[in-house]
């Protein structure tokens, strides 16, 4: 839940609302394709007669909350990227003040070993890239099919 919030305290009020209808779209198509499912199940004589209809209507139904869901992806990910640069760069005059351990006026006890840093995990990023489908078989470079061999090179 940190990440969001993080998220949310970055986001303008207009790409919030901009998200909130995109994941309600997308929740609303998602319903729509449950119920039409739902209903499908319940009626197999039905079933036959508009099947063409209903495979076309259920692609359209999947292509609408997969666009839906990706839209907002895209948005996170971009206020995501956009204010880790931005807390990175304003952050830097407060790490160097805080992380300078002579300013202290006591004398340090003598067991500790000076002042650490906390450390901060990042946050990992997964990106999912389209795959092409061009039909051709791909294989790591040169590796080829030798003639009357079992393995290739």
């Amino acid at each position: 839940m940190g990440t969001l919030s993080a998220w949310s305290e970055n986001l303008s009020t207009k790409k919030k609302k901009k998200v909130i209808k995109q994941l309600v779209e997308g929740q609303d198509y998602a319903n729509q394709l449950q119920i039409l499912l739902h209903n499908n199940s319940y009626n197999p004589s039905q079933q036959q007669q508009t099947e063409h209809h209903l495979s076309s209507t259920k692609e359209q139904l999947v292509d609408k909350i997969l666009s839906s869901f990706n839209q907002t992806l895209a948005e996170l990910t971009s206020v995501n990227v956009s204010s880790s640069h931005n807390q990175t760069g304003s952050n830097d005059d407060q790490l160097v003040k805080s992380e300078d351990c002579s300013e202290s006026r006591r004398p340090r006890p003598k067991d500790k070993r000076g002042c650490y840093k906390r450390k901060r995990a990042e946050q990992a990023r997964t990106v999912v890239s389209a795959t092409t489908q061009d039909g051709h078989g791909w294989r790591k470079y040169g590796q080829k099919e030798i003639l009357n061999s079992k393995h290739p090179r």
